[in-house]
């Protein structure tokens, strides 16, 4: 598991998490983000 502190701050800006989330919940979602993000620069 590993999402830089960097990297948090600027998905917390794009994606509308519920103050209801759980902090890992979120770091799965961006960790899926980010490989979302990754395959669409490889393209």
């Amino acid at each position: 598991m590993g999402v830089h502190r960097n990297e948090f701050l600027r998905l917390i800006k794009i994606i509308p998490f519920p103050a209801t989330a759980k902090l890992k919940d979120v770091v799965v979602v961006m960790e899926a983000y980010q490989k979302m993000e990754g395959n669409n620069e490889n393209q």
